[in-house]
């Protein structure tokens, strides 16, 4: 599935290392070859108005990627679990 970047609940970003060498080749070979893996979201919660938000899980260096590429899409695959259990088994980039 597609999501907007924009509409990402990201509020794992804190727990990742921003490493700025590796993200300068992944913004060059996202915009050479475009995005080959999805990032991985679960749903946002039962709150109001959370219903089509999603948190990122894993992939937080690909949507700071295609941010750099002024991309508003992020490919996406949704996990059928609750953010905890993928946090634990999300191998966090």
């Amino acid at each position: 599935m597609e999501l907007e970047i924009a509409h990402l609940d990201r509020k794992y970003e804190e727990l990742h290392i921003e490493d700025r060498v590796k993200l300068g080749r992944l913004t060059a070979s996202l915009l050479e070859h475009g995005q080959k893996a999805p990032v991985l979201v679960v749903g946002g919660g039962a709150g109001e108005g959370e219903a089509d938000r999603h948190v990122l899980v894993d992939g937080y260096q690909r949507v700071r990627a295609l941010g750099r590429l002024g991309r508003d899409l992020v490919v996406a695959a949704r996990l059928e679990a609750g953010a905890q259990s993928s946090l634990d088994g999300a191998q966090l980039r």
